[in-house]
């Protein structure tokens, strides 16, 4: 798997696809129509602990994501995420961190302050991609929201 899929690229492709390149079934259809039901059983006995992720300003209209992943007594270096255009400021203290997309992985959500006075939350998939804007809103000012951005299962 590690030959097949570098640097840990096996973590964003879909789970049928590597099951089959590694072990080269005869009937390659078969493993990701059981991939949900493995994850529910996969989640319900392994226990990933959690990890810190810092946003950081680059000081030219872009953040860098800097992510750790954690060994249970120390934190590791993991991969980081550049986004491109993206302005932190227009961010301040409003992130959350949960899973918000049902893989079991923290995501990271930003409410972004648009410059017309609208807003969006911004959701980070497993702090290393963007996953889009996944809700627009009208005129508000995220200054009163301040650092009260949670995430819950509701």
């Amino acid at each position: 798997m590690i030959s097949l899929y570098p640097n840990g690229s096996w973590q964003t492709a879909p789970i049928g696809e590597v099951c089959q390149r590694v072990q080269v079934s005869a009937y390659p259809d078969r493993y990701q129509p059981q991939a949900a039901d493995a994850q529910i059983l996969v989640d319900a006995v392994w226990h990933r602990p959690g990890a810190p992720a810092v946003a950081y300003d680059q000081g030219d209209g872009s953040m860098r994501i800097y992510r750790w992943s954690s060994t249970g007594d120390e934190f590791d270096r993991a991969s980081d995420y550049d986004s491109g255009a993206f302005t932190l400021s227009s961010v301040d203290d409003r992130t959350a961190s949960g899973d918000v997309d049902g893989d079991g992985d923290s995501d990271i959500v930003m409410a972004y302050q648009n410059t017309d006075g609208t807003w969006a939350l911004h959701v980070f998939r497993n702090g290393n991609s963007w996953a889009g804007t996944w809700c627009t809103g009208g005129n508000m000012n995220l200054d009163r929201v301040a650092g009260r951005l949670v995430l819950g299962t509701w």
